[in-house]
């Protein structure tokens, strides 16, 4: 009785987190093949001139697609946070260490993407694309840490 305002709410979380456990569920086998065609463009012949340019090439687009979908992996995690953010703060106070675990996963999730996107920056040459990317994290990053502390901010006082 006492959370029945908060069950309608809590319902849409709930199917909202479904959603992104099957993306980003998705998207752990995008970042393997991402990851498998990185290494198959290093073994792509470089014995004349052309091959080289067309591995080069290949190396690229392999490399800005095993961006992409961490880059990815970083926005949806840092969209889980917004979700939690509503669960400590509107449900069941005896849930809140569940809820601190469930944030403390997803700003892991966002760290660890962004960890392999700055990773894989390096091998990309076109400037352009760097630091449109590096802005891109850096603004997930910033909205992570902030929903993050306040995540940690609710449960302590939803605790105490």
């Amino acid at each position: 009785k006492r959370y029945a305002a908060a069950e309608a709410e809590m319902k849409t979380v709930m199917e909202c987190a479904d959603g992104a456990r099957v993306s980003l569920i998705r998207l752990v086998d995008d970042d393997t093949a991402a990851y498998n065609a990185v290494m198959a463009a290093y073994r792509l012949p470089k014995g004349t001139s052309e091959e080289q340019a067309d591995r080069g090439r290949a190396i690229e687009d392999a490399t800005r697609t095993a961006i992409a979908v961490p880059l990815e992996v970083a926005k949806q995690a840092a969209s889980v946070l917004d979700l939690v953010l509503t669960v400590v703060g509107k449900g069941n106070v005896h849930a809140v260490s569940d809820g601190g675990v469930a944030g403390l996963l997803a700003h892991a999730a966002v760290e660890g993407a962004l960890l392999n996107v700055r990773t894989n920056l390096a091998g990309v040459r076109d400037p352009s694309v760097v630091d449109e990317t590096k802005k891109v994290a850096g603004k997930i990053h910033d909205r992570a840490e902030d929903l993050a502390a306040k995540v940690a901010a609710s449960d302590a006082s939803r605790m105490a």
